[in-house]
């Protein structure tokens, strides 16, 4: 980017507009659109699914992760993600932040207008009603939830097995996930996959590859090379293997905590 553009920075977005079109922050968008998730208690960005859309969309360079994309990347990144804070992040970008910045150059949100004393009274009675909503709706379902995750709580029980069948009893293991919860298991596995690529640091399409040209060397057949997959070069690597289950059991655990919450109302 050339040092004489100016960047500004928009509700935590660093961005800056050339030739009438605006650039934004990819971080900040990654983390504004729920490309997102935790462990412990640090949040990092799923890089791996972002520069899969990147790629997907022709925009990746030569293998390197741009620090900035142009508005019509953004909006097709945003098709990506749905999630509510997703949808809210793209409302104020598209509605806001893009508009004034291709107009003046900076965006500058409008002052709030203040409050008189019945508006300043309705407010607070409105969020004490909806704490005492919270508290009521929690307790009704303190019961449900303690089975829920009581349930969630065993799924870290698997038993351990022997590497060559640890295969078969993961694949069993995520396709009985996927029809309980009425999940893609493509999706499923696709984002489990990415998640195990970010955290460990590894590329799984390479090693497949790599794992293919061995044995292609070694005289393998090619039906036995398409059976190479990630989840074979996953189940050869202890390290791996240990950290895909617990990528598993998670997501597991927090679906069999959601699935015992009551739909919200539209």
């Amino acid at each position: 980017m050339p040092e004489q553009l100016s960047i500004v920075n928009i509700s935590g977005v660093d961005c800056y507009e050339k030739d009438g079109v605006a650039w934004l922050n990819l971080e900040a968008v990654a983390r504004g659109l729920g490309f997102t998730d935790t462990q412990g208690e640090t949040e990092y960005v799923r890089w791996a699914r972002v520069d899969k859309y990147l790629a997907d969309l022709r925009f990746a360079t030569s293998g390197e992760r741009p620090k900035y994309i142009p508005e019509n990347i953004f909006y097709r990144l945003a098709m990506k993600a749905k999630n509510e804070t997703a949808e809210k992040f793209q409302a104020l970008v598209a509605d806001e932040i893009i508009p004034a910045i291709r107009k003046t150059g900076s965006y500058t949100a409008a002052p709030p207008k203040p409050m008189t004393l019945a508006e300043q009274l309705l407010q607070y009675a409105q969020v004490a009603v909806e704490q005492e909503r919270k508290v009521n709706a929690l307790a009704a379902r303190m019961d449900a939830q303690q089975q829920t995750l009581e349930k969630a709580v065993s799924v870290f029980s698997l038993p351990t097995v022997e590497v060559e069948h640890w295969r078969d009893e993961m694949n069993t293991h995520v396709s009985r996930i996927c029809e309980t919860y009425g999940l893609s298991q493509q999706v499923f596995r696709g984002d489990t996959y990415a998640e195990l690529e970010e955290q460990a640091n590894v590329i799984l399409s390479s090693r497949v590859k790599r794992k293919q040209d061995r044995m292609k060397k070694a005289g393998a057949k090619a039906r036995e090379r398409a059976a190479v997959t990630k989840l074979f070069v996953i189940s050869e690597d202890e390290k791996l293997r240990h950290m895909y289950e617990a990528i598993v059991r998670k997501h597991e655990s927090q679906l069999c905590v959601q699935s015992s919450r009551p739909s919200r109302a539209s």
